[in-house]
């Protein structure tokens, strides 16, 4: 559960960070950025405050500080610095008496639970995880430089995090070049990512492990003009995901006879993943645009999903507060080999096996809720109108509520739905 939540988290900053770095985004797991522009972005520090709590005891708060600095009219660097704080239940999980399974290296069979349930509750003296006394805390370190040449526009990322079980190295690039007067922007990108992951949980301390996971992904798209108030935006991406690809905090129980036997997930050791997406921007008005948006996936785990996304901006007071309004619907169809029960006979035969709740069919809604304050606002205010000096200064804050439903309950919780909130408040403040 932990490391889920934790992937999610990480895969959601990147695209922050190439965003920021080359100004135009093409994002490998989900929708693309409008911002397309053959210029630096602006010199500016930011930092943002997160959060995100849900319904299967996961905690994260996550802060993170960047800055961008131009050092040539034709480059510009910046760097950015995260740590999460991860509290999750899942990681408390306790079985003794392991040994390997013959089907999966990692994996559990045998064991005596010190529980009967199948959802392993904690050994540890609460269930119910505290961000104060963390189970883990992840430190990333971003590098990025955004470079010109003549229309064009080349960026290139470096991404370094650690936790105590988990390490990946990424780096990513992108290009793009405008055509037929701007209004044509044609973009290429590739991410490589190199994961090592070595769970630290009580009953693999007798079969220590480490495994690896490589990502290769590749992505292109254009987004054209099509009049003065209406901007459309087309793009491709698949991924190579190889080594490594289950959670090893997850535990499946099946019953053989009068014994529940207890396994990690056995997964394949690859997966090819391709998604094409539209997106259209139109301008309602000199205050007002919409966004909508269309993303269709499919990989060869037989996982197939769409996603439609509907978001509105409006600005208030002279411009000087923006209000963003939206929604997100995604469904998907399960993993050719996600049952909702598995029987020995299954296990014995060598077959694929998982409790994984994002490889089960089931559907999700997102919604969000966000501001922006020009920073002029406080300009009379103490403390803050020294801080939010200069006609880009910004204050930002979104509140997002998210609801997945799967089809069958989840191992850990036993519950068919989680309920999150994702909180964020940040600062921007020009150099």
């Amino acid at each position: 559960m932990k490391a889920q939540k934790v992937e999610q988290v990480r895969k959601a900053e990147v695209v922050v960070v190439v965003k920021k770095t080359s100004c135009f985004l093409l994002s490998i797991f989900g929708f693309i950025s409008f911002a397309v522009c053959q210029e630096l972005p602006e010199d500016e520090v930011q930092v943002n405050f997160n959060g995100y709590f849900d319904n299967a005891y996961v905690k994260i708060v996550y802060p993170a500080a960047s800055i961008t600095k131009k050092v040539s009219e034709s480059t510009s660097i910046s760097g950015v610095y995260q740590i999460d704080v991860v509290s999750a239940a899942s990681m408390k999980s306790s079985f003794d008496n392991v040994q390997r399974s013959p089907f999966s290296p990692d994996g559990i069979s045998s064991a005596s639970p010190k529980n009967s349930k199948a959802d392993a509750v904690s050994s540890a003296s609460e269930l119910i995880p505290s961000i104060t006394n963390a189970d883990d805390v992840r430190h990333e370190v971003i590098l990025g430089v955004t470079q010109l040449f003549g229309q064009s526009t080349a960026s290139f990322s470096g991404i370094y995090s650690t936790e105590h079980d988990y390490d990946s190295k990424t780096f990513a690039m992108s290009f793009s070049h405008p055509f037929n007067q701007k209004n044509t922007v044609m973009t290429v990108g590739f991410v490589s990512s190199f994961d090592n992951v070595f769970p630290d949980i009580q009953q693999m301390k007798a079969v220590s492990w480490e495994k690896s996971k490589t990502v290769y992904s590749f992505s292109g798209g254009i987004s054209q003009i099509l009049n003065p108030k209406l901007v459309a935006q087309l793009n491709l991406s698949y991924s190579s995901n190889s080594g490594f690809l289950s959670d090893p905090y997850q535990v499946l129980s099946v019953i053989d006879g009068n014994t529940v036997r207890y396994y990690n997930a056995f997964h394949p050791d690859s997966r090819h993943r391709k998604a094409i997406g539209l997106r259209v921007n139109y301008s309602l008005g000199e205050r007002t645009s919409l966004q909508l948006g269309y993303r269709y996936y499919w990989d060869d785990w037989e996982v197939n999903s769409h996603t439609i996304q509907t978001y509105v901006q409006h600005y208030f007071a002279e411009k000087a507060i923006l209000l963003g309004a939206g929604i997100r619907h995604y469904n998907q169809t399960s993993a050719y080999f996600f049952k909702p029960t598995y029987t020995m006979d299954w296990i014995n035969s060598g077959n694929y096996f998982t409790v994984d709740s994002r490889l089960n069919s089931g559907f999700s809604y997102e919604y969000e809720l966000s501001f922006k304050f020009a920073g002029f606002l406080f300009k009379d205010t103490p403390v803050l109108g020294y801080l939010f000096h200069g006609d880009r200064s910004q204050l930002i804050t979104s509140i997002n509520f998210y609801h997945r439903h799967i089809d069958s309950p989840d191992w850990f919780i036993g519950y068919k739905n989680l309920y999150a909130y994702i909180l964020k408040f940040g600062v921007r403040v020009p150099l």
